[in-house]
């Protein structure tokens, strides 16, 4: 009876042990492979391609500074022009008003 008692015990202990199946090894291996991929993909896209989207952001706003000054520059040159004009119209008006 002892024999047949351990014999259970036996076939008891064998049925918690069984095997992973290979496809539940097979999905943990591919799990595996994406989250490595995944983690490769975002140090990759941190270190290298973050980096390069933001120099642009900076020599932007410089071309925007840049070209704002040289809108300014056109302004303040057709002001002056204007300027001239004026004066050289003023200065006609007197001297056809003092003769």
């Amino acid at each position: 009876m002892s024999d047949r008692i351990q014999r259970i015990k036996e076939l008891q202990e064998k049925g918690y042990k069984v095997d992973k199946p290979l496809s539940l090894v097979l999905v943990n291996l591919y799990s595996l492979i994406t989250i490595v991929t995944i983690s490769v993909a975002i140090l990759i896209y941190v270190n290298f391609i973050q980096p390069q989207q933001k120099e642009p952001t900076i020599s932007e706003e410089e071309l925007k500074r840049e070209k704002y000054f040289q809108e300014r520059a056109k302004q303040i040159a057709l002001s002056h022009k204007l300027n001239n004009i004026n004066q050289e119209k003023e200065q006609k008006d007197e001297n056809n008003s003092t003769k």
